[in-house]
């Protein structure tokens, strides 16, 4: 995942990134935004039983979640052919 033009997540929270399918979603790690908003995440892709729906990006308290409650920050669903 990489994404520009992230402001710093409020003092106390961190920017956690979810990897979506037909289950749970899984945490794929947490991103810090450097000073010019900058973030990236690099990880290995988690093994799913079905396929992949897309990655959002919560605002969750520092240390992660074990599931997304927070504020939804980036979303990205990839395209469906017609």
């Amino acid at each position: 995942l990489s994404a520009s033009r992230v402001p710093a997540a409020p003092a106390g929270s961190t920017y956690q990134v979810w990897v979506l399918w037909s289950g749970d979603p899984v945490s794929a790690g947490r991103i810090i935004p450097d000073a010019d908003g900058t973030a990236l995440l690099v990880a290995d892709a988690p093994a799913l039983t079905s396929p992949f729906l897309g990655v959002v990006v919560t605002e969750e308290p520092d240390g992660g979640s074990a599931k997304p409650t927070g504020r939804l920050v980036l979303a990205r669903y990839p395209t469906q052919p017609e």
